[in-house]
């Protein structure tokens, strides 16, 4: 038995409900157009000192030595050297807009305990993993297809996990393959593609079928196999509207295709890995050599991937947080490399941001000295150690979200958000 159209549409009103999240009615104020986020995340942890937390002249931080120097490109204090250009590219063409962020606090050296406070954004003694950018599209667009996207990167499913989709470069790969001609596709071939999982399903709905599954088990069921297709059908869209990869990093394809999908209103948020697992894990070997090697393919791609955005006008609206989950010791071990550090930094790009703020104090030792996170100064009372899990309250704040209600105790960095009048 073929599902009719009357059940189909029964079916589809039926299966929204899986958007129908309790945290919904935690929402205070939803902005009339939410800032997408995307989040790129270098795994294995970078040498803040390189770009972002100028140390120069220090001698208790081991520093790489002939072309390092301060630069101001764009308005920001950063590190720039001969051997990665990209970077001051990249700050004289965006730093208007970027804000650096210094101190942040991951709470342990172990990799998967900072993942997690990074990804999930939980704060220092928490238990339960928010995942907070899961929360920010289910709250903001809980309707989309794919609200969340995790491509390549590591996830740790929380609460709302449904309203999330894990991808990696070759699944993306195998989507689009499947739909060669998909801007031929139009509203006609939407529905046969429908049609054709209506009858993927016949079988387990006929009453004849000893196992068949009851109404609510095949619209859920049902629900998963519209949105996959859906998504299949934007994936391949983003992929042909981007051409020919050319000389793109994945890492730098797969942002534009979560950009493609912010566009198209498929997702609002997006987590994706720069590269290999643990490539600016440099305890051994050439570290000054290897994570400036790292910063130049990085920085190439972050101005590839802004450009692109705008291109699609999404540059009014986008947040682009750059992160990786620890930072590197002070000093060069007995291999020459450096060994995971509990601090990092991160960059922060957006219109709605405080541009060309640096917030956030280290230490000689490179750890995080406590500031107020509304005004970015040290020895105040209301000093916090910074942490990932500020930085997502203002995101928060910025997509109109009730931090109060939502993260309760939890202060904003208010500081690196842009002052409203």
């Amino acid at each position: 038995m073929l599902l009719t159209r009357r059940d189909f549409f029964r079916l589809s009103a039926a299966c929204g409900a899986w958007s129908l999240s309790p945290f919904r009615t935690l929402l205070a104020a939803t902005a009339p157009s939410p800032a997408p986020i995307l989040v790129i995340y270098a795994s294995g942890g970078w040498d803040p000192t390189m770009v972002f937390d100028p140390k120069i002249g220090n001698s208790a931080v081991a520093q790489e030595s002939g072309w390092a120097e301060a630069s101001g490109a764009g308005g920001l204090p950063f590190i720039g050297h001969a051997s990665r250009p990209a970077v001051n590219s990249f700050f004289a063409e965006y730093g208007a807009n970027a804000v650096i962020i210094n101190g942040l606090n991951t709470v342990a050296m172990d990799r998967w305990t900072a993942v997690t406070q990074v990804l999930a954004g939980l704060a220092s003694g928490q238990t339960l993993r928010t995942d907070f950018l899961a929360t920010y599209a289910s709250l903001l667009a809980p309707e989309l297809d794919a609200p969340h996207l995790v491509i390549d990167a590591p996830y740790m499913p929380g609460s709302l996990s449904n309203v999330a989709v894990k991808l990696t470069t070759a699944q993306i790969r195998d989507y689009v393959t499947g739909l060669s001609n998909v801007d031929g596709l139009g509203d006609a071939g939407e529905a046969a593609l429908a049609t054709f999982r209506n009858a993927e399903y016949a079988h387990v709905a006929s009453p004849a079928n000893p196992a068949s599954l009851d109404g609510d088990k095949l619209a859920a069921l049902y629900g998963a196999e519209t949105r996959e297709t859906k998504l299949q059908v934007a994936l391949a869209r983003a992929d042909q509207a981007l051409g020919a990869p050319g000389t793109d990093a994945d890492f730098v394809r797969n942002a534009k295709i979560a950009l493609e999908l912010f566009a198209a209103g498929t997702s609002l948020s997006a987590v994706v890995q720069a590269g290999a697992d643990d490539l600016w894990e440099t305890r051994s070997g050439d570290h000054f050599t290897r994570q400036s090697a790292n910063y130049q393919e990085l920085f190439t791609g972050l101005s590839a991937i802004l450009a692109h955005a705008d291109t699609l006008g999404l540059a009014e609206q986008l947040v682009v947080m750059v992160v990786s989950e620890r930072g590197r010791h002070p000093r060069l071990n007995a291999q020459g490399g450096k060994e995971p550090w509990a601090f990092t930094s991160a960059l922060l790009w957006g219109q709605g941001l405080n541009g060309t703020a640096v917030v956030g104090l280290t230490d000689d030792a490179l750890r995080g000295i406590p500031i107020d996170p509304i005004f970015g100064t040290a020895d105040s009372p209301s000093a916090v150690t910074i942490a990932m899990v500020n930085v997502y309250a203002s995101l928060f704040l910025l997509g109109g979200l009730s931090i109060d209600t939502l993260l309760g105790g939890v202060k904003s960095l208010s500081r690196i958000l842009a002052t409203r009048g």
